[in-house]
């Protein structure tokens, strides 16, 4: 197989989703591929093994700088220095953007391959296993994710899965990363194991089977917290398991602290249908630990993600992390435009849905956007409530679902643009564009100039879809019909601004008020 001379140095990764049928017949083709997560099995254990060994070499890379810099010094010793078995300049691309070989060995391509079905599997989970059952929680998902697409781009969004549900099973981290996307708050209380705290969490998960359905398990019990603070997390993860029909997905920063329970961890949520797990690494002496403690092929499904200094992976700017002066350092370190990242505000939230506190009995409706000064941790707070036992839950979850998921555009009050969009108007009737999008509205030649009129409009955002009806109907002639089904497609893509109105604090206010 060659690589074409136009590729850009990163060609060795995957760009996008592939379909199932491509993977399929990928695996048809000459490089000898194996599929080890469709479905989730070790059909081969020595192809096994030396895949994980090359996601090793690559973890390495990405999260030492001297392991980087010696390679390219002398690739076969520091290869050997740290115990790798096979010759490096099999998967000299990675490694050496300079010399990009006209041959790709059969180890990289069935890296390859493997990155390829990991994002076939995440993009899977983000049309499909996350999409809630109740048609109003559905479509209003639907609209937060061609929302963010736009705000975003789509290479940024394509990694948010928006998931229906998050539970944290503590009150704040134990851990304190400067980076914080969510700025979680120091360590407090643990909901526990124990009492009348187990009927609570079964009641818990049985309204969110009843409210989200079978896509409820793509839910996890972690946010602003580190699940492994809560010494009865593995207990809750396998009544989520047993409810809901899978184990939660896990993401820690602590994974070094207790090697044996991680261990029992890993392999348990693997037995129970858990897809991936993910360890966040905060210094190269903790990397080390890990690497040390675990073997390659016990975290073959757990992703490495190198947060320290030293790695060439940059954090999010968004929670803690947004406008620190650390951000800008560990940019300019990793070679990368800090006045670009700073211009560039991200986020690492996930969730289109319901927010759980399982020690303060909160609850509140959240969803992703860009990281900026009203929402600097990267997702919106629509509403916010409490809830003391299952029947409270599934009333707080029913009033927000009703009152903000709507299925059309409210009639009464202005329609306007979310903010962000650029606008221009056409011949047939306008444009608009976002970061890497651009969705053209056009109507036959006698409707075209009231279209063009919607858009500007919509633009001012002063005129009610009722005003908007009636101005419509009295200088072009066209009915109320026709305008109600080019704001629903405006309302449908995401385009029409849904923005909370005030901060979260006088939104909550304004719930108790009106209960």
């Amino acid at each position: 197989m060659n690589a074409p001379a136009h590729k850009p140095v990163s060609w060795w990764k995957p760009t996008g989703a592939h379909s199932e049928a491509e993977l399929d017949r990928m695996l048809l083709g000459p490089a000898i591929l194996q599929s080890l997560i469709r479905p989730e099995c070790v059909l081969d254990g020595d192809y096994a093994r030396e895949l994980a060994e090359t996601k090793r070499f690559v973890e390495r890379w990405r999260a030492d700088a001297d392991f980087r810099e010696t390679l390219k010094q002398n690739a076969a010793a520091t290869s050997r220095l740290h115990l790798f078995r096979f010759d490096p300049e099999e998967l000299r691309p990675i490694w050496d953007v300079s010399q990009q070989p006209l041959n790709i060995s059969p180890r990289l391509e069935r890296f390859r391959y493997w990155l390829f079905e990991k994002i076939w599997r995440r993009e899977q989970t983000r049309l499909k296993y996350c999409e809630p059952e109740d048609p109003r929680h559905r479509r209003w998902r639907e609209r937060q994710m061609r929302r963010l697409s736009g705000e975003l781009g789509a290479r940024s969004h394509e990694s948010i899965v928006h998931a229906p549900v998050a539970i944290e099973l503590s009150e704040g981290c134990s851990v304190g990363c400067w980076f914080c996307g969510v700025s979680a708050k120091k360590k407090g209380g643990d909901f526990r194991y124990e009492g009348t705290s187990i009927a609570l969490w079964q009641d818990v998960l049985q309204v969110l089977k009843a409210k989200i359905g079978e896509t409820a398990s793509s839910s996890f019990l972690y946010w602003a917290s580190d699940p492994l603070d809560n010494p009865d997390y593995e207990k809750f993860a396998l009544d989520f398991s047993k409810v809901l029909g899978r184990f939660p997905q896990t993401t820690t920063a602590i994974a070094h602290r207790d090697v044996e329970r991680t261990r029992r961890l890993l392999n348990t949520s693997m037995a129970h249908g858990c897809r991936i797990n993910r360890f966040s690494i905060l210094s190269l002496g903790q990397f080390n630990r890990v690497m040390e403690s675990f073997s390659p092929l016990e975290l073959l499904h757990c992703e490495i993600v190198s947060q320290n200094l030293e790695s060439n992976q940059q954090q999010s700017s968004a929670g803690r992390a947004l406008n620190h002066e650390r951000l800008e350092k560990s940019a300019i370190r990793k070679g990368a435009d800090p006045l670009a990242w700073e211009a560039a505000p991200g986020t690492i939230a996930c969730v289109s849905g319901f927010l759980l506190n399982m020690v303060t009995r909160s609850l509140r409706l959240i969803t992703p956007c860009p990281a900026d000064a009203r929402w600097p941790d990267g997702y919106r707070v629509l509403d916010s409530g409490r809830f003391e036992n299952g029947r409270d839950l599934e009333q707080e979850m029913e009033r927000m679902m009703s009152h903000h998921m709507r299925l059309e555009p409210e009639r009464n009050h202005p329609q306007r643009f979310r903010k962000g969009l650029g606008f221009s108007v056409i011949e047939e009737g306008f444009v608009l564009s976002g970061k890497g999008t651009r969705s053209e509205f056009n109507a036959a030649p006698k409707a075209a100039e009231a279209l063009r009129f919607l858009g500007g409009s919509l633009c001012a955002g002063s005129l009610s879809l009722n005003e908007l009806t009636v101005e419509i109907e009295a200088r072009f002639g066209l009915s109320s019909e026709w305008t109600k089904r080019q704001l629903q497609s405006c309302f449908d893509g995401g385009f029409l601004d849904d923005e909370p109105v005030g901060d979260e604090d006088s939104l909550s206010a304004e719930i108790a008020h009106h209960d």
